[in-house]
């Protein structure tokens, strides 16, 4: 796996190569793009990338996921999942946000915004952000009011 220096800062990228092909669970503190194939898990603090022509089967669990090739399985996104033009995605997804450009295939099950939080915070991956932190405050201060 190649690790590369993005000129605009210390963000590194790790690549699986188009002819590249991975089996099992891989796990990354840092970006992900997979023009190859991996078959199993990936999981990416950071931003997962499947370019045009990549292949994954099982599953992505990260913060933000852009796809532009071909996924089987299940997508957990803590933020933003895009699913380009060229996208080909049959299973579930979990996501804050999602979007879905003109072309796109998707054949699954869809699960966003806080419903899906709800789904990922039961699966202890906890949702983040300040609005979250905020909304969560809000709750547990109106709880309190009621109570009192």
């Amino acid at each position: 796996m190649a690790k590369s220096s993005s000129s605009t800062g210390n963000t590194q990228v790790n690549m699986i190569a188009a002819d590249a092909f991975f089996e099992g669970t891989l796990k990354a503190s840092s970006d992900v793009r997979v023009s190859g194939k991996i078959d199993g898990t990936l999981e990416v603090k950071g931003r997962a990338v499947v370019a045009d022509g990549g292949h994954v089967s099982g599953e992505i669990h990260a913060d933000n996921v852009d796809v532009a090739g071909t996924v089987e399985g299940t997508l957990v996104v803590d933020e933003l999942l895009v699913l380009r033009s060229s996208a080909r995605v049959e299973g579930q997804l979990k996501a804050d946000r999602l979007v879905i450009e003109e072309g796109a295939i998707f054949h699954g099950e869809c699960a966003m915004g806080d419903r899906a939080k709800k789904a990922l915070e039961k699966n202890g991956r906890a949702a983040t952000g300040s609005h979250d932190k905020k909304k969560k405050q809000a709750d547990e201060e109106s709880v309190k009011s009621s109570a009192a």
